[in-house]
């Protein structure tokens, strides 16, 4: 743009704010006009009332002449009034002749006369003393009274203490257009710079570095980013007058987005993941200490949003690594996490800060080892936080007081518990009996309550085996390992309950995953109270813990070829699980179609597999890996339930079950 260019713009600007001056002195020019015209209608109002109230007295003042004249004596009218009160007057001849009417017209005597006899006589009334019954009621009585409430009144500057009665009040006079324009470019460039302000270097990095703004760009950056990646999941240039053929045989798996930050998961691990249960579209993900050089603390919690897979939606930090963090059921802001150095943490993400909002103290009030597994139980108004550590102590905790646990109880291995220290015992055998030896810690990795079950629990341990815990003492048995479950050849990676959900109850069985590449499924044992009364009572009072019993797996699924990290159920279909391993697989299971084989087995990456989550809806699915990332995959339609699914799954267990047994039967009655 040449020079003569700017001098015709700033020309041509000038020229609109001259115009724009002139139109507000022509608008004033009309208020004041109108409000001219406004007095005089007033004026003119004022002067016709006043007229109008000079007219009206002077009619009084006619009215009074005219009843004075009426009252004189000697009038015809006054006759008139003394014959109607019954009074006769004598009228003499003189008058009468004199107001005699001419010829022609009726006399005025007649006239009044004949009006007079017209009138009715109004006879004279009667007066009587009668007695009156005086009630005397006294006035409806109304109470008032005055309600106030407290509250913070906010500071107010002395120039917004008043507020305008109208709304055109607080709106800035206009200014006062100049006498002349500026003729040459000197001038132009005068007004020009009074009227734009040009900031200085400092002045922007102030702005640029000031709170508001940085949470400004922030924002929007954020609702830009989540409204392209939505665009780009779906084909809006799609004809849909087209036939095309329907792809029957693409994967049953597809997938969405990658969740990966180089700042934040550059060089770390994903040990744990959870779904928000009143936001869909947000899981949160744990972290442990990154292997490269970095600034960033040792544990990492990031919350991730579908919508935004390039960076994290909320970032939370702590000073210890990160073994395992889950949204809370009742409170959807807060996030709970178990640290290496067995602190439990509570971040909310409503806080404008990083760090835990919440934290136990270190100290052997409670965990001192690395917290291994959470759960909440309870109800919404009455709930209970459950945690774990490596070294066998199971507290219990109130989210808004971490200073100190509510319960702890330490696991220890009865001396009748199978496989402790050179003996072992084969999964095909239901029952063993060991030699007494001395009692151990249990090692817990994982644990998992079943549906509606706040008392009960289950542990997997470092030696393989899973136990039945019950946290308080009942029917005759105390707190404690119950029930062995033996199987596994080595430590448990993960356990999971079958959720409770759909018309037939499957919430006694679990799965667990473990380092000998296998995933079992197993059926919980029902104890009833006389069956623990009598054996505590067998085992040597109430005093001692319920000899365990042992308990072998319903089935064994040997499909792996690493180490299985993790497995979970689908929240919606009851034969449908997921499982993961040392290989990069995600594996797909339909026990309806397939007890021996998955139905799906997708390569997600080249490092191993840590953990995998379904969603509420059982549509998608994510999966951590070794390498700090988080893939997200949608489900085909095959893996949602039908009707007949669950009867489906009844027959496939009892299956299951009957062909175990006769595997055992026939290992027990084999001569080798």
């Amino acid at each position: 743009m040449t020079a003569m260019d700017d001098v015709e713009k700033r020309k041509l600007d000038l020229e609109l704010k001259r115009k724009k001056l002139e139109q507000l002195r022509r608008a004033r020019e009309e208020r004041r006009a109108q409000q001219e015209r406004a007095r005089e209608a007033q004026s003119a109002t004022d002067e016709r009332v006043g007229r109008d109230r000079r007219s009206v007295t002077s009619m009084a003042s006619v009215d009074a002449l005219v009843q004075d004249i009426l009252q004189r004596p000697g009038s015809a009218l006054s006759t008139h009034s003394d014959h109607d009160h019954g009074r006769s007057t004598p009228v003499p001849q003189q008058m009468s002749r004199a107001s005699t009417p001419p010829s022609g017209m009726p006399p005025a005597g007649a006239s009044a006369a004949a009006s007079t006899a017209s009138l009715p006589v109004r006879p004279p009334p009667e007066l009587k003393v009668s007695e009156v019954m005086v009630v005397d009621l006294p006035p409806v009585e109304r109470v008032f009274y005055t309600k106030e409430i407290q509250t913070d009144t906010p500071p107010q500057s002395p120039t917004h203490t008043s507020t305008p009665e109208l709304p055109h009040a607080a709106l800035p006079a206009p200014e006062p257009a100049p006498e002349h324009a500026p003729a040459d470019e000197s001038d132009l460039d005068a007004a020009e710079a009074e009227l734009l302000k040009d900031l200085t270097d400092e002045e922007k990095k102030m702005i640029m570095s000031s709170s508001p703004f940085r949470d400004f760009v922030d924002h929007s950056s954020r609702l830009l980013e989540k409204a392209i990646n939505i665009s780009q999941q779906f084909d809006f240039m799609r004809d849909y007058t087209i036939d095309t053929k329907y792809d029957r045989d693409q994967s049953p798996v597809k997938l969405m987005s990658d969740f990966f930050c180089e700042q934040y998961t550059r060089g770390r691990t994903v040990t744990s993941m959870s779904w928000n249960p009143r936001f869909p579209e947000l899981f949160v993900a744990s972290y442990n200490k990154s292997s490269l050089p970095t600034t960033e603390p040792d544990g990492m919690v990031l919350v991730w949003n579908v919508m935004m897979p390039g960076r994290p939606e909320f970032v939370f930090t702590c000073q210890s690594e990160v073994l395992t963090c889950r949204f809370s059921d009742f409170h959807p802001h807060l996030i709970i996490g178990g640290t290496y150095s067995g602190q439990i943490v509570q971040w909310d993400t409503r806080a404008k800060t990083t760090s835990p909002v919440l934290k136990t103290p270190l100290s052997a009030a409670g965990h001192t080892h690395p917290v291994t597994a959470s759960a909440l139980v309870g109800s919404e108004h009455a709930h209970q936080l459950v945690t774990s550590s490596n070294d066998g102590l199971v507290c219990t905790w109130q989210l808004d007081m971490l200073a100190q646990p509510q319960e702890a109880l330490e696991l220890t291995a009865p001396a009748t518990l199978p496989g402790v220290g050179s003996a072992a015992v084969s999964s095909a055998v239901p029952t063993a009996t060991l030699p007494p030896s001395k009692p151990t810690e249990v090692g817990v990795t994982c644990f998992a309550f079943p549906a509606n079950e706040t008392s009960a629990f289950w542990v997997g341990t470092e030696e393989g085996n899973v136990y039945h815990v019950t946290r308080y003492d009942r029917a005759g048995a105390k707190a404690g390992v119950h029930e062995a479950y033996v199987g596994h050849a080595g430590p448990i990676t993960g356990i999971a309950f079958h959720p409770l959900r759909g018309p037939m109850d499957f919430s006694d069985l679990f799965m667990t995953s473990s380092v000998d590449w296998t995933v079992k499924l197993w059926r919980t044992k029902k104890v009833s109270a006389a069956a623990a009364a009598a054996a505590a009572a067998a085992a040597g009072g109430a005093a001692t813990a319920t000899p365990p019993s042992v308990v072998v797996p319903v089935y064994s699924f040997d499909e792996a070829s690493d180490y299985v990290f993790d497995a979970a159920w689908s929240p919606v279909h009851p034969a449908v699980f997921a499982s993961v391993d040392g290989t990069g697989n995600l594996d797909l299971w339909n026990l309806n179609t397939d007890t021996e084989v998955y139905v799906c087995r997708t390569k997600v990456s080249q490092r191993a597999l840590n953990k995998v989550a379904f969603d509420a809806d059982g549509k998608r699915i994510v999966v951590g890996a070794a390498d700090g990332h988080v893939y997200l995959y949608d489900l085909a339609e095959n893996f949602l339930p039908r009707d007949d699914d669950w009867p489906k799954f009844q027959k496939t267990l009892a299956s299951l079950e009957s062909m175990e047994s006769e595997r055992r039967m026939m290992l027990l009655s084999s001569p080798f």
